[in-house]
């Protein structure tokens, strides 16, 4: 079974990355909670699903840190994962016209009240997540 594993700043093309391996013949699952992971590769296992594509992001919140166990187990159990980030410039990011709905209410905008300054703390907590 292969796996890929897409991320990437809000706005960066994830859900059109997973269109695409969708219409390649991937099973895909967009923003699913990194605690899920195992359980989702288990049950398409099952089903015989052998190419499967995830988005996991920082929409996920704290769960994003479940993520770096559950790949060591998959990888013990045989599976093949790919990783996939999607980065953009900030003047496309912060345009409105490449972000979808959901990045207009911006998990961090709560704090700053500005996208462009949220997508950088995003940035932030992905080079983070990187390092766990």
């Amino acid at each position: 079974m292969q796996v890929v594993l897409i991320s990437g700043l809000s706005g960066s093309g994830k859900s059109i990355a997973l269109n695409v391996l969708e219409d390649s013949g991937y099973y895909c699952v967009d923003n699913l909670p990194a605690p899920l992971l195992s359980h989702l590769v288990g049950h398409l296992r099952a089903e015989e699903h052998e190419l499967v594509a995830v988005a996991v992001d920082m929409r996920g919140g704290s769960s994003i840190a479940a993520l770096p166990p559950q790949l060591r187990k998959l990888e013990a159990e045989g599976v093949t994962l790919r990783f996939v980030f999607l980065d953009a410039r900030d003047d496309v990011l912060s345009t409105s016209s490449s972000l979808p709905p959901s990045s207009k209410k911006h998990k961090t905008k709560a704090i700053s009240g500005s996208l462009l300054v949220s997508l950088k703390v995003e940035s932030v907590l992905v080079l983070l997540t990187k390092l766990i």
